[in-house]
């Protein structure tokens, strides 16, 4: 892996452009909004954290992206989001690559799990070592309070699948 990089979108700002075009690829939506999103990193969270390839002659291409956002209930951990690796560049490990240097870098921010959830990709997931876990709300305790409001009405159905790993 040493033709790739995990680097911050926040102090490699010239890939932002990029990173919003592979986001897109997956889930489309409005380049605005992506982009405010995407502008939005920064060193104490919610940080978004690039795969790059380095094609050599001091040329780089956005292979991969991540979020990392924080989960205000629990300030020892993290939700990550928008995982995302270039189509054709899947089945390479890449995936794993860059989710294991996101856990290098959740590390050096005292952080202690990390949380996120996934429709279709729990087994590679189950593979990195996280586990399934009750779901989590990232938007601090206004979900339970709803909850309270609504309790004879079930939630909707999800087929989100939500997982956890604690980092040693």
């Amino acid at each position: 892996m040493d033709d790739f990089d995990v680097l911050p979108l926040h102090r490699n700002k010239h890939f932002t452009k990029q990173c919003c075009d592979l986001i897109n690829s997956e889930w489309p939506r409005s380049e605005t909004a992506r982009l405010y999103s995407l502008e939005n990193s920064c060193d104490t969270l919610p940080t978004s954290l690039v795969l790059v390839k380095n094609d050599g002659n001091n040329c780089k291409t956005v292979i991969g992206h991540l979020k990392l956002t924080p989960i205000p209930s629990m300030p020892d951990s993290v939700f990550v989001e928008t995982v995302v690796i270039k189509t054709n560049q899947r089945g390479l490990g890449l995936g794993k690559h860059l989710m294991y240097k996101s856990e290098e870098y959740i590390k050096t921010l005292g952080l202690k799990t990390v949380y996120l959830s996934t429709i279709d990709k729990k087994e590679f997931y189950l593979k990195l070592g996280y586990v399934g876990c009750q779901s989590i709300s990232i938007y601090g305790s206004f979900s339970s309070a709803v909850n309270k409001l609504t309790t004879n009405i079930p939630p909707p159905p999800s087929k989100k699948q939500y997982m956890k790993k604690k980092l040693m």
